[in-house]
Protein backbone atom coordinates (compact mmCIF):
# COMPACT_ATOMS: atom_id res chain seq x y z
CA UNK A 1 0.00 0.00 0.00
CA UNK A 2 2.87 2.40 0.79
CA UNK A 3 4.32 2.04 -2.72
CA UNK A 4 0.92 2.81 -4.29
CA UNK A 5 0.45 5.84 -2.06
CA UNK A 6 3.90 7.09 -3.02
CA UNK A 7 3.06 6.58 -6.71
CA UNK A 8 -0.14 8.59 -6.31
CA UNK A 9 1.75 11.41 -4.58
CA UNK A 10 4.30 11.44 -7.44
CA UNK A 11 1.52 11.53 -10.02
CA UNK A 12 -0.21 14.45 -8.30
CA UNK A 13 2.98 16.46 -7.82
CA UNK A 14 3.99 15.65 -11.41
CA UNK A 15 0.67 16.96 -12.65
CA UNK A 16 1.09 20.17 -10.65
CA UNK A 17 4.69 20.70 -11.81
CA UNK A 18 3.95 19.94 -15.47
CA UNK A 19 0.34 21.12 -15.82
CA UNK A 20 1.04 23.54 -18.69
CA UNK A 21 2.76 20.81 -20.74
CA UNK A 22 0.15 18.07 -20.34
CA UNK A 23 -2.35 17.60 -23.17
CA UNK A 24 -5.45 15.59 -22.31
CA UNK A 25 -6.40 14.54 -25.86
CA UNK A 26 -3.11 13.86 -27.64
CA UNK A 27 0.50 13.49 -26.57
CA UNK A 28 2.60 16.63 -26.63
CA UNK A 29 6.15 16.71 -27.98
CA UNK A 30 8.75 19.17 -26.72
CA UNK A 31 12.33 19.80 -27.72
CA UNK A 32 15.19 20.02 -25.25
CA UNK A 33 15.40 23.74 -26.00
CA UNK A 34 11.79 24.24 -24.89
CA UNK A 35 12.81 22.91 -21.48
CA UNK A 36 16.01 24.99 -21.53
CA UNK A 37 18.16 21.85 -21.36
CA UNK A 38 21.65 22.44 -22.69
CA UNK A 39 22.64 18.77 -22.73
CA UNK A 40 21.31 15.24 -22.46
CA UNK A 41 22.33 14.97 -18.79
CA UNK A 42 19.92 17.74 -17.85
CA UNK A 43 17.09 16.07 -19.80
CA UNK A 44 17.81 12.70 -18.18
CA UNK A 45 17.89 14.26 -14.73
CA UNK A 46 14.50 15.88 -15.36
CA UNK A 47 12.99 12.61 -16.61
CA UNK A 48 14.32 10.62 -13.64
CA UNK A 49 12.71 12.83 -11.03
CA UNK A 50 9.80 10.82 -9.65
CA UNK A 51 7.20 13.53 -10.11
CA UNK A 52 8.21 14.08 -13.75
CA UNK A 53 8.53 10.39 -14.62
CA UNK A 54 5.01 9.86 -13.27
CA UNK A 55 3.52 12.02 -16.04
CA UNK A 56 5.96 11.30 -18.89
CA UNK A 57 4.77 8.67 -21.35
CA UNK A 58 8.09 8.46 -23.14
CA UNK A 59 11.23 10.36 -23.90
CA UNK A 60 12.71 10.11 -27.40
CA UNK A 61 16.34 10.95 -28.01
CA UNK A 62 17.77 10.70 -31.50
CA UNK A 63 21.43 10.18 -32.15
CA UNK A 64 23.59 8.77 -34.91
CA UNK A 65 25.73 5.69 -34.32
CA UNK A 66 26.91 3.06 -36.84
CA UNK A 67 25.43 0.23 -34.73
CA UNK A 68 21.99 1.74 -35.27
CA UNK A 69 22.22 1.87 -39.09
CA UNK A 70 20.65 -1.59 -39.53
CA UNK A 71 17.52 -0.59 -37.65
CA UNK A 72 18.63 -1.52 -34.14
CA UNK A 73 16.81 0.51 -31.53
CA UNK A 74 17.96 1.09 -27.97
CA UNK A 75 15.20 1.59 -25.43
CA UNK A 76 15.93 2.63 -21.85
CA UNK A 77 13.01 1.35 -19.81
CA UNK A 78 11.87 2.20 -16.32
CA UNK A 79 13.19 -0.14 -13.68
CA UNK A 80 11.26 -3.25 -12.71
CA UNK A 81 11.04 -1.72 -9.25
CA UNK A 82 9.63 1.59 -10.52
CA UNK A 83 7.23 3.24 -8.06
CA UNK A 84 4.66 3.68 -10.84
CA UNK A 85 3.13 0.25 -11.47
CA UNK A 86 2.50 0.88 -15.18
CA UNK A 87 6.21 1.67 -15.65
CA UNK A 88 7.26 -1.68 -14.20
CA UNK A 89 4.61 -3.43 -16.33
CA UNK A 90 5.96 -1.68 -19.44
CA UNK A 91 9.45 -2.95 -18.63
CA UNK A 92 8.18 -6.53 -18.31
CA UNK A 93 6.19 -6.27 -21.57
CA UNK A 94 9.29 -5.11 -23.46
CA UNK A 95 11.47 -7.81 -21.90
CA UNK A 96 8.98 -10.50 -22.92
CA UNK A 97 8.27 -9.05 -26.40
CA UNK A 98 9.39 -11.46 -29.17
CA UNK A 99 10.77 -8.51 -31.19
CA UNK A 100 13.18 -7.54 -28.43
CA UNK A 101 16.63 -8.72 -29.52
CA UNK A 102 18.52 -8.20 -26.29
CA UNK A 103 17.83 -7.08 -22.75
CA UNK A 104 20.43 -5.51 -20.49
CA UNK A 105 19.45 -5.77 -16.82
CA UNK A 106 21.36 -3.41 -14.55
CA UNK A 107 21.42 -4.95 -11.09
CA UNK A 108 22.67 -3.32 -7.89
CA UNK A 109 23.55 -6.13 -5.48
CA UNK A 110 27.21 -5.18 -5.59
CA UNK A 111 26.42 -2.39 -3.16
CA UNK A 112 24.45 -4.60 -0.74
CA UNK A 113 25.36 -8.18 -1.61
CA UNK A 114 21.75 -9.22 -2.20
CA UNK A 115 19.15 -8.94 -4.93
CA UNK A 116 16.06 -6.86 -4.31
CA UNK A 117 12.69 -8.61 -4.33
CA UNK A 118 11.93 -7.10 -7.76
CA UNK A 119 15.26 -8.43 -9.13
CA UNK A 120 14.58 -11.88 -7.65
CA UNK A 121 11.10 -11.92 -9.22
CA UNK A 122 12.59 -10.97 -12.60
CA UNK A 123 15.19 -13.76 -12.42
CA UNK A 124 12.52 -16.33 -11.58
CA UNK A 125 10.45 -15.15 -14.52
CA UNK A 126 13.43 -15.36 -16.88
CA UNK A 127 14.48 -18.82 -15.70
CA UNK A 128 11.12 -20.27 -16.73
CA UNK A 129 11.29 -18.83 -20.25
CA UNK A 130 14.36 -19.95 -22.26
CA UNK A 131 13.44 -17.73 -25.23
CA UNK A 132 13.85 -14.67 -23.04
CA UNK A 133 16.67 -16.02 -20.87
CA UNK A 134 18.97 -16.50 -23.86
CA UNK A 135 18.88 -12.83 -24.86
CA UNK A 136 19.43 -11.28 -21.43
CA UNK A 137 22.72 -9.75 -20.29
CA UNK A 138 23.31 -8.79 -16.67
CA UNK A 139 25.29 -5.77 -15.56
CA UNK A 140 26.28 -5.53 -11.90
CA UNK A 141 26.80 -1.86 -11.20
CA UNK A 142 28.69 -0.29 -8.28
CA UNK A 143 31.30 -3.03 -8.38
CA UNK A 144 33.85 -0.59 -6.92
CA UNK A 145 32.10 -1.04 -3.56
CA UNK A 146 33.33 -4.65 -3.43
CA UNK A 147 37.01 -3.82 -3.95
CA UNK A 148 37.75 -2.95 -0.35
CA UNK A 149 35.08 -5.06 1.29
CA UNK A 150 35.98 -8.75 1.14
CA UNK A 151 32.71 -9.87 2.71
CA UNK A 152 30.65 -7.92 0.17
CA UNK A 153 32.79 -9.29 -2.70
CA UNK A 154 32.31 -12.84 -1.41
CA UNK A 155 28.53 -12.38 -1.14
CA UNK A 156 28.36 -11.03 -4.70
CA UNK A 157 30.50 -13.88 -6.09
CA UNK A 158 28.35 -16.41 -4.24
CA UNK A 159 25.18 -14.81 -5.60
CA UNK A 160 26.51 -14.90 -9.17
CA UNK A 161 27.62 -18.53 -8.87
CA UNK A 162 24.31 -19.69 -7.40
CA UNK A 163 21.80 -17.67 -9.43
CA UNK A 164 23.36 -17.22 -12.88
CA UNK A 165 24.12 -20.13 -15.22
CA UNK A 166 25.57 -18.07 -18.06
CA UNK A 167 28.51 -16.18 -16.58
CA UNK A 168 29.52 -15.12 -20.11
CA UNK A 169 26.47 -12.83 -20.00
CA UNK A 170 27.55 -11.07 -16.81
CA UNK A 171 29.41 -7.77 -16.72
CA UNK A 172 30.66 -5.85 -13.71
CA UNK A 173 30.78 -2.07 -13.92
CA UNK A 174 31.23 1.06 -11.92
CA UNK A 175 29.15 4.01 -13.10
CA UNK A 176 30.98 6.14 -10.55
CA UNK A 177 34.35 5.35 -12.10
CA UNK A 178 33.08 5.27 -15.68
CA UNK A 179 33.70 1.65 -16.68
Amino acid sequence: MGKQANALKLLLSGFEANREKIRTIENATYSMEQFNFSNLSEAASYARRGKNSAVLKRLDYYCYHPLLEDGNVLVDLPGIDAPIKKDAELAYRKIEDANTSAVVCVLKPASAGDLTQAETDLLERLKTNPAIRDRVFYVFNRIDQTWYNGQLRQRLDSLINSEFNHTNRIYKTSGLLGF
